[in-house]
């Protein structure tokens, strides 16, 4: 067994969003596991991941999920897979938290990648 105590892993800043690395380098296909909030009106960039598949899961508030050029409202409790090489962005429009996990498959440091156009 192993216990992974929450107030022992640091929140890391993105330009809206801060993410807390939870697991990983682990001997399986789920190598990192993240807890994602989104700042109020804030967003995550349309963007792809050349070798990991994602798994979200809401915990709370509620979200727009964007997938190339079709947008879906999220939800607490929703569950979310991307595949690799799929465009994806997550935004927040409400003044509230909007937070996830994140189970990332067959991560590789520096895999993400920005959808400039």
């Amino acid at each position: 067994m192993k216990y992974f105590e929450a107030k022992k892993y640091k929140w890391i800043r993105g330009k809206s969003y801060r993410k807390k690395v939870i697991l990983e380098k682990l001997k399986n296909k789920i190598n990192l596991v993240e807890e994602i909030m989104i700042e109020p009106l804030g967003d995550i960039p349309l963007h792809k991941h050349q070798f990991t598949n994602e798994i979200f899961y809401v915990l709370e508030g509620n979200g727009v999920l964007k997938l190339k050029d079709k947008e879906v409202k999220i939800f607490k409790g929703d569950l979310i897979k991307i595949n690799k090489k799929e465009l994806h962005a997550f935004r927040n429009k409400k003044d509230s938290p909007f937070r996830m996990f994140c189970f990332k498959i067959n991560f590789k440091e520096g895999d993400s990648y920005l959808e400039t156009h």
